[in-house]
């Protein structure tokens, strides 16, 4: 029940929460992040300060960007919890890094690829929440799969033009799992 505790014995520190919690849940913490491997697998922006879990971390906790990483999908919570296979993008700038939260997750039914994309990898996730709450009210409208297809090629499109602008790097493959398998999950 000690934040302050857990971050103190832990080596790397997971952060798996809605992000509209995250502030008030690290407001106890006064041990250091500084030298800790700090995992995001939040979806989401930080209320008011619109920065992504990333940002925030690095921001107001001084945590190097080197040393965080965020874990996306594709994968649904309930697959996960029944053990079926799901395959994982672990994102950090350092390699090494990403390398290192793999090796923590990896197992017989987690599949991990690694990326360099933090932020595009963060935008793509919030992005594809608010397009599966347009997919969401499209089938509660009983709009049938001809539509669907069509709304969920113009997320993709604009996913991408989005992306690429905000989140400029060397390169990136928005047809690969953290980007088009997250948001056909």
């Amino acid at each position: 029940a000690d934040i302050n505790e857990v971050v103190r014995d832990a080596d790397i520190v997971i952060l798996a929460m809605p992000s509209a919690f995250m502030k008030k849940f690290l407001e106890p913490l006064t041990e250091s992040l500084k030298d800790k491997m700090v995992v995001s697998a939040v979806k989401g922006i930080i209320p008011g300060d619109y920065l992504t879990i990333v940002e925030h971390m690095n921001r107001y906790y001084d945590v190097p960007m080197d040393r965080l990483a965020v874990v996306t999908g594709p994968s649904h919570a309930e697959e996960v919890g029944q053990c079926q296979l799901s395959y994982l993008t672990v994102a950090s700038e350092n390699i090494d890094t990403a390398e290192q939260v793999r090796q923590v997750l990896a197992n017989e039914f987690f599949r991990c690829s690694l990326s360099t994309d933090v932020l595009g990898v963060e935008a793509a996730a919030i992005m594809k929440n608010v397009y599966a709450v347009a997919v969401g009210i499209a089938v509660g409208l009983r709009y049938g799969d001809n539509f669907l297809a069509v709304l969920i090629a113009g997320c993709a499109a604009e996913m991408k033009r989005f992306i690429d602008e905000a989140v400029v790097v060397d390169s990136r493959d928005i047809n690969s799992a953290a980007y088009m398998g997250d948001l056909l999950v």
